[in-house]
């Protein structure tokens, strides 16, 4: 059996985030997890449109379901494709696997923040310290439709303008990028609702 990568994640408003690595036998490998979502997993041209895919599918489940959505963007040949876990209702909380023997198909990660207001628009310090500890950029979906990446090298909030905007006063949480196409304009994502947030 091939030894496997598990991260557990815990939302940005937990104090008890932790990522957790540990050494698995008995999951599917994580060719046989591909395909057997390849029919909702488009297999698209580029990451950014993996990403998409994955987003506009699963952002209007997790607000509807009160549940955050997380995935790998994986490449195959010349294609990209996207795995999709569901996390625990109203828990903020998820656990994906990856054997570590096909880590080099993984190129990202995404996910989704399920609650709304202001907070949910950052990247928590569980998902900054991924990006860092795996040299892999992660996607984040939110309520308002805005897609945004943080990736190896992108700045962090001081602990002080994270406390002063509501946020836990631990190093690590981020706003990210917003996330623009290869025309420059800002990408949108589907969040199923018919409200505007700005």
């Amino acid at each position: 059996m091939k030894p496997v990568v598990t991260l557990a994640l815990f939302s940005s408003i937990s104090l008890f985030s932790s990522l957790a690595m540990a050494t698995k036998t008995s999951l599917p490998s994580y060719s046989e997890q591909v395909s057997a979502k390849l029919a909702y997993a488009e297999l698209t041209y580029s990451e950014l449109d993996a990403v998409k895919a994955a987003a506009d599918r699963y952002t209007p489940l997790s607000l509807s379901e009160q549940r955050e959505y997380m995935g790998t963007i994986f490449k195959s040949g010349d294609r990209y494709g996207y795995t999709v876990t569901a996390g625990n209702v109203g828990a903020n909380q998820i656990n994906i696997s990856v054997p570590t023997t096909e880590w080099g198909d993984v190129v990202a990660f995404w996910h989704t923040h399920f609650n709304e207001g202001p907070l949910n628009q950052y990247f928590s310090d569980l998902d900054t310290r991924t990006v860092k500890q795996f040299g892999k950029p992660f996607y984040l979906a939110d309520y308002t439709g805005e897609l945004k990446v943080f990736r190896s090298g992108d700045k962090l909030l001081p602990v002080l303008a994270a406390e002063r905007i509501g946020l836990p006063a631990v190093r690590g949480f981020a706003e990210g990028d917003l996330v623009r196409d290869e025309t420059d304009q800002l990408v949108k994502i589907n969040t199923g609702c018919e409200q505007e947030y700005f």
